[in-house]
C-alpha cells in the first residue's frame, strides 16, 4: 500500500495516481511490521490470557476433588 501524502488516503501499490484526490504518488511503499507487530501482540495476549484460564479451572478442579474426597472419608469414618 502506498499513502498519499497530499491527503493520507491509503492506495493499492501498482497506482501512479491517488484514488481519493488524485496526486502523484510517490514510489514509498509504508512497512508492513506495524500490522504483523500487532498480531503478534495480540495473539501472545490470547494466549497469556487462555493459559492463566486454564491454570485457575485446572486448580479449582483439582480443589474440589480434593474436598469431595475428605467428604467421602468422613462419611466412611462415621
Amino acid at each position: 500500500m502506498i499513502k498519499c501524502e497530499k491527503c493520507g488516503f491509503e492506495n493499492p501499490s501498482n497506482l501512479k495516481f491517488c484514488g481519493n484526490c488524485g496526486a502523484r504518488l510517490s514510489a514509498i511503499i509504508t512497512p508492513k511490521f506495524e500490522s504483523l507487530a500487532l498480531l503478534h501482540i495480540t495473539a501472545s495476549s490470547y494466549l497469556l490470557i487462555s493459559l492463566i484460564f486454564n491454570a485457575l479451572i485446572q486448580a479449582r478442579c483439582n480443589y474440589s476433588r480434593c474436598t469431595s474426597n475428605k467428604l467421602r472419608i468422613i462419611r466412611l469414618s462415621s
